[in-house]
């Protein structure tokens, strides 16, 4: 069923052209009346096909049929030996059929309204039956709690694509629009639990999306936005705000306890619900205070929708303006039933709940949570209410470490540090709450003592930073944000205390002794020029802040407090910018450490710094660089002045090429796929060469190259060595000019792998390639015959094959053996009936498919390549083609021993492509890394000789596939 599935989907469908036809027929009183009637013809068929479809749906007699003519709405007939032009049809309206002394029937054409009633569209929402059985399919998974996931996942997905894209309900629009149900107006909790259904997520989010849209402004319309205010006038009145934070306590209780065991469509369900009331509660409690204080003014840009767009459209002089067009006339007093200490601790958990999540992708979800939630603890916050200040005091460290380091998301790391900066700023400023939320009677009643936190928070923030810098470390690829938080608040302090050097050395001289202990120890991760290491860098640009930190006396004279006694720091800036990897380097990343444009930038940065207006810092600096010319000098040739490290480092995928010494792509693309097998690799690196001669030793050439590819910081290793140690059939060297199959490569240097170290080496490559193959003849009324054959790869056909399965089915299909090619059985002493076939026996760790492109072509005598079509899956089941299940289904009762789940099953982890001819071509590798580089997913890679960057996986089909292409190219 799936095969034929496959076969179906991947077959080409003939376009096809829907033709509208307009024919007349006589109504009661003899008039001619216009009828309609659609025929379907593939593009491109002849006319004849045209006007046998139409005559066969309108019934016209056979000996009518050449009395009547086919008109274009041109009124240009169509003869019968044309074609159907799929490019003159799309600009026709429709083509009519008449008698030739019959004019054509007018067409009446449609109103729009009549076109918009026909849409399904418009049928579907005027019909509120329709929506309600989508919002049933929304909760399926209730229905059928045993579903596959992923069948509950396609449905839910398609169903609420469906529903976006349909009109408003209008029974949902309308009651909430009116405050009423089934046209009667109804008043309190009635009324919002009719239309927010917390039983059914979907049908929430729905009304949430409505509620949005009529309480959002327009700022292009002063009617709208009248409109829209009277609105939440009602909407306050009717007690919604109080149940829009009902429900908003509802789903963080949700997510804090019940998440868990709920499945994921539902778990999107209840976010999307999260997000919007989140955004409507930052709406009404920004409008609220923005109407008492000035200070709030701010982030009503920022709730009124994209921030981008309004801030182009919104001028700071304008504010006030729009935040009487959106409060005029509502009463504030609502904000009395918000208590913000209920919320604050729980959005934090919701904010910081995002850390699992490593790609753009999974964390797609989150955005629309984490901005509302972090905006919310941010105003909560300029409350300064005693309860909320001690919540916020509590959550400051979770927030600087989960939020700025632990998080993998870049783009919410800067939420949380542009939330941490605006605390920071309005700390110092000190801005005042409102009446409306300081005067509350529960605030002050039986309040004995004050519980706010004594030490203002922008102190507690910036001391909490400067404790928490030994702990970047451990976050390399993650610690940008803090850093760039770090150094803001840093220029704050330092401009605080510009004067007083003694005050300046006090406060900040810790931090910077600790930065330089931790840079004299850092291990840095950066191997190439694209792996930045942000602990390294945030470190050498923190500590540059405070080395151009320069105190004025009322003398005239400058001091720089932190540039004295320097020589520790500036030994260290130059090991980390020049020092040369060593044999003792060991396995972590070698020297130096500063790999990366911004590092090697922020330290060179650092080293002027420390030059700049001290004699003595200048006169080292000098010395020490002139000293690493002297011993790293460059030797001069033509292009010296042309030099750029950066073109020779690892490429940015982190692994290194291959030279191509001439026509050895099918060397290179091979010894790619081997190194990136970690366990084969470790394997032969730990193989013992016992031969004396290095250069003639096949695996200490071999042991070079994946060395080199697994330890170089080059952009590419020269195999030559490995070239000259391969020996052929003959035992001569390799010859680099001359193309060979992959395949038989492959096969050479598995021989040759086996007989370098005796059992040991024969051990590995069987155990990493080996499979065992059975030859099978059965024969009828006899024994059967069995001959086991050892393989290290499976040859398949892909001439006429479109799937490699239709190649595998050969196997077990085998050759039926009749008639004078029947097969002799020496002990029925005659000549019988046989099948003959091959099955697998024993499945490789790895298997390796080898397509047959090439054949010999004995009319042109000749060596030719096959393009044809052939398709594969990126997993592969291999059960149906194995001798377990062939003699399992041919016995009544199976005795095999039952496999593990997915001991058949395999994954797709390398291509090797050729492109070209049979004669001159190329051979390259797409390979899928089996262990990540750390920080990063598998990723896709694609080596090609010296070049190795990122393979979109998506492109597999086009790229490897085979088969032609059409191209069409227009000429003036």
């Amino acid at each position: 069923f799936e095969l034929g599935r496959i076969e179906a989907d991947s077959i080409e469908k003939e376009p096809v052209m829907t033709i509208h036809v307009v024919y007349a027929v006589e109504d009661t009183k003899g008039q001619q009346q216009p009828m309609r009637t659609e025929v379907e013809v593939v593009s491109g068929a002849p006319v004849k096909q045209l006007r046998d479809k139409i005559f066969l749906a309108l019934k016209i007699p056979e000996e009518e049929n050449e009395l009547i003519q086919i008109k274009t709405s041109d009124n240009e007939v169509l003869s019968d030996s044309g074609v159907l032009d799929p490019l003159v049809f799309e600009r026709l309206e429709y083509v009519s059929v008449v008698r030739p002394e019959i004019p054509a029937p007018p067409l009446t054409k449609q109103t729009s309204l009549e076109r918009l009633k026909m849409k399904p569209s418009f049928i579907i929402s005027n019909h509120q039956s329709y929506f309600d059985l989508l919002f049933d399919l929304l909760g399926l998974h209730k229905v059928c709690p045993s579903a596959p996931e992923s069948a509950l996942s396609t449905i839910t997905t398609r169903v609420w694509k469906l529903l976006t894209l349909l009109p408003t309900n209008q029974r949902l629009l309308q009651g909430l629009r009116n405050f009423s149900i089934e046209n009667k107006e109804v008043e309190g909790s009635v009324f919002w639990s009719y239309f927010l259904d917390t039983d059914s997520p979907a049908k929430l989010l729905y009304s949430l999306r409505i509620i949005q849209r009529l309480m959002k402004p327009n700022l292009h319309s002063r009617d709208k936005m009248v409109a829209s205010r009277l609105w939440r006038k009602r909407m306050v009145a009717h007690g919604g705000f109080d149940y829009i934070l009902r429900l908003l306590d509802s789903e963080l209780k949700f997510f804090t306890n019940a998440k868990m065991g709920c499945v994921p469509q539902q778990l999107q369900m209840h976010r999307g619900c999260l997000g919007l009331l989140l955004q409507i509660v930052n709406f009404f409690v920004v409008t609220g205070l923005a109407s008492f204080s000035k200070s709030f003014h701010q982030y009503i840009i920022r709730v009124l929708g994209s921030p981008d767009d309004h801030k182009r459209q919104i001028k700071s002089d304008d504010v006030e303006d729009i935040v009487q067009q959106l409060c005029g006339g509502i009463d504030s007093g609502y904000l009395t039933v918000f208590e913000p200490h209920l919320y604050i601790s729980r959005l934090i958990d919701v904010v910081l709940e995002n850390v699992k999540f490593r790609s753009t992708e999974e964390a797609g979800g989150e955005t629309s949570v984490v901005r509302p939630a972090l905006l919310l603890c941010l105003v909560s916050s300029l409350l300064a209410s005693p309860k909320v200040m001690q919540i916020v005091h509590q959550r400051l460290n979770d927030l600087v470490i989960g939020g700025l380091m632990e998080n993998h998301h870049k783009l919410f790391r800067k939420h949380v540090k542009s939330m941490l900066l605006e605390l920071y700023y309005s700390s110092e400023a000190k801005i005042q709450s409102p009446p409306v939320l300081t005067d509350r009677k529960h605030d002050h009643k039986n309040s004995k003592k004050d519980n706010t936190p004594k030490k203002n928070l922008h102190d507690v923030l910036f001391k909490l930073l400067v404790q928490t810098v030994p702990m970047t470390g451990e976050y390399p690829h993650t610690s940008d944000c803090f850093f760039d938080m770090l150094q803001t608040m840093l220029k704050r302090k330092i401009y605080h205390y510009h004067g007083d050097s003694k005050e300046v050395v006090k406060r900040f001289g810790k931090l910077f002794t600790g930065m330089q202990k931790m840079l004299q120890d850092y291990k840095s991760i950066e191997r190439s020029e694209s792996d930045i290491d942000h602990t390294l860098s945030g470190l050498l640009t923190t500590s540059l802040h405070l080395v151009s930190v320069e105190i004025k006396h009322k003398s005239g004279s400058v001091h720089y407090p932190f540039k004295e006694n320097s020589q520790q720091m500036l030994d260290i800036l130059l090991n980390i910018l020049f020092k040369l990897p060593s044999n003792s380097s060991g396995s972590h990343n070698p020297d130096p450490q500063a790999k990366s444009h911004r590092s090697r930038t922020a330290a060179f940065d650092l080293l002027v710094a420390y030059a700049h207006q001290h004699i003595a810092n200048y006169r080292y600096v000098v010395d020490k660089t002139l000293l690493q010319m002297d011993h790293n000098s460059i030797r001069f040739r033509q292009d010296a002045w042309m030099y750029s490290w950066t073109e020779n480092c690892k490429s940015s995928a982190g692994y290194v090429g291959l030279v191509n010494l001439g026509c050895i792509c099918y060397m290179n693309s091979l010894l790619q796929q081997l190194h990136m097998l970690p366990e084969f690799r470790r394997q032969v690196l730990s193989l013992e060469c016992k031969k004396k001669e290095k250069q003639e030793s096949f695996l200490y050439q071999l042991q070079t190259v994946f060395g080199n590819l697994q330890e170089s910081q080059q952009m590419c290793f020269n195999p030559y060595g490995f070239v000259h140690a391969f020996k052929d059939y003959d035992g001569n060297p390799t010859n680099p000019n001359i193309q060979q199959d992959v395949n038989e490569f492959f096969n050479l240097f598995c021989q040759r792998l086996e007989d370098c170290c005796g059992q040991v080496s024969k051990d590995l490559v069987m155990k990493t390639f080996g499979g065992v193959l059975e030859q099978q003849i059965i024969i009828k009324g006899a024994n059967n015959r069995y001959r086991d054959e050892p393989f290290y790869a499976l040859s398949l056909e892909v001439k006429g094959k479109r799937f490699i399965t239709e190649s595998l089915d050969m196997y077990v299909q085998g050759e039926k053996l009749t008639g004078k090619n029947q097969f002799k059985s020496e002990e029925l002493g005659r000549k019988v009936d046989a099948l003959k076939r091959v099955v697998i026996k024993k499945l490789p760790n790895l298997l390796i498919l080898h397509l047959k492109r090439f054949e010999f072509n004995f009319d042109d005598m000749k060596k030719v390549k096959l393009n044809d079509y052939c398709s594969f899956e990126e997993e592969l089941n291999i059960q149906k083609y194995t001798k377990d299940y062939l003699d399992a289904k041919q016995e009544a009762e199976s005795t095999t021993q039952k496999k593990p789940k997915g001991y058949y099953d395999y994954k797709l982890h390398g291509l090797l492509i050729h492109t070209g001819s049979a004669d001159a071509g190329h051979y390259f590798s797409y390979i899928k890394e089996r262990k990540p580089i750390k920080g990063q997913t598998c990723r896709w890679l694609e080596f090609n000789d010296t070049v190795v960057k990122p393979f979109d996986s998506k492109t597999i089909p086009a790229k490897s596939f085979g088969g032609t292409q059409t191209s069409t190219q227009r000429t003036k």
